[in-house]
């Protein structure tokens, strides 16, 4: 039995009733560096948190675990890099890295190791899985030119993708599996169900498509660009149509580089500005963090909301940690305030 969560996480939970979507002010943040979890690497890759509320982090030098005291590493088999997570709805977490893919179990005194699942594909040179979605009781790994299905029951099967072509991005929305390849500039987007790429069609104009979510029986998908479109379905056919005047509302423009989704928000990391950018579900923008902030290291690879609505970055040189269940937001020269508070102001709603 795994110990109950204290100091850092307990101070996390005293207001996490809800999600701060103030868009003003300053949230808490705390910047986690190398000198803290001083046996990791300065690379982060990919953030997620199991059902004990453990962090896992992909670290340059292993699998990195807070258990909210301390941090623990430990390596894939080989190695090599850990490049990304999913967890499925028992609560196991599958990592994937350079040529093997797993997941964490836990030896009978309660230490953390990567059981490998990929032995029966070591003769194939696939190289980073970059991205894992667990649909059901199966979980799927992403590489460039193959995807991996592996089952509850331990069968593992291998779906590869056409001549020439490379997977751009792999992730689910609600139980479908949605891959997007590209070919030079030519780019095809699929649904792979029971083994097999089914193309989506109208699909044409689309860069690539980058994360989704199912919502009042409706799929959307979002692209590169930050335009929405709802994915439906005839038979076998799956089609995309482009949903009017809503998109990512942004200041500038989007690039996506990573996203997390929970009930309420869109979170995105974006590789022409940096930092991180908050949308409601219509795409409105609540508002940005940069390093104004107090983020360090704009170049963020992951982003993750955990069970509290609070987000944590992958970053290079760090991990930040929002602290978005918060009910308190804060103030000071940077928002006008350049004098001492005489008196304060409470409004009710309702």
């Amino acid at each position: 039995m795994k110990f109950l969560l204290c100091g850092f996480f307990l101070i996390c939970c005293v207001f996490a009733f809800g999600q701060n979507d103030y868009p003003f002010g300053k949230f808490p943040i705390r910047t986690i560096d190398k000198a803290e979890y001083s046996n990791g690497g300065v690379q982060n890759w990919d953030i997620i948190q199991n059902n004990d509320n453990f962090i896992y982090v992909a670290n340059n030098a292993g699998i990195l675990e807070f258990n909210g005291s301390s941090w623990f590493k430990f390596k894939l088999e080989n190695s090599e890099h850990p490049r990304s997570f999913a967890k499925n709805d028992n609560g196991e977490v599958f990592v994937g890295g350079k040529n093997e893919f797993g997941v964490i179990k836990y030896d009978d005194k309660g230490k953390p190791y990567c059981k490998k699942l990929s032995g029966p594909v070591d003769s194939l040179d696939f190289k980073e899985i970059w991205s894992i979605s667990c649909i059901e009781n199966k979980t799927y790994f992403f590489g460039r030119q193959h995807i991996f299905i592996y089952d509850n029951s331990g069968e593992l099967e291998t779906v590869t993708i056409k001549n020439d072509y490379e997977l751009l991005a792999g992730f689910n929305v609600g139980s479908k599996a949605i891959v997007s390849t590209e070919k030079g500039k030519s780019k095809e987007f699929f649904i792979l169900k029971e083994g097999q790429l089914i193309p989506i069609l109208h699909a044409d104009s689309i860069v690539t498509l980058s994360t989704g979510y199912s919502e009042g029986g409706v799929d959307y998908l979002i692209d590169k660009r930050g335009g929405f479109h709802s994915l439906s379905y005839t038979g076998n056919n799956y089609f995309l149509k482009p949903i009017p005047n809503r998109t990512l509302k942004s200041e500038g423009e989007i690039n996506f580089a990573s996203s997390a989704i929970n009930e309420k928000f869109i979170a995105i990391s974006n590789k022409e500005k940096g930092g991180i950018e908050l949308f409601d579900k219509k795409g409105n923008l609540i508002r940005n963090f940069t390093n104004k902030d107090g983020i360090k290291g704009l170049r963020i690879h992951s982003v993750m909301f955990d069970q509290y609505n609070n987000l944590w970055l992958c970053n290079e040189g760090g991990i930040t940690f929002l602290e978005m269940s918060s009910a308190l937001t804060m103030f000071d020269a940077k928002e006008g305030i350049n004098a001492g508070v005489i008196e304060d102001i409470m409004f009710r709603n309702g």
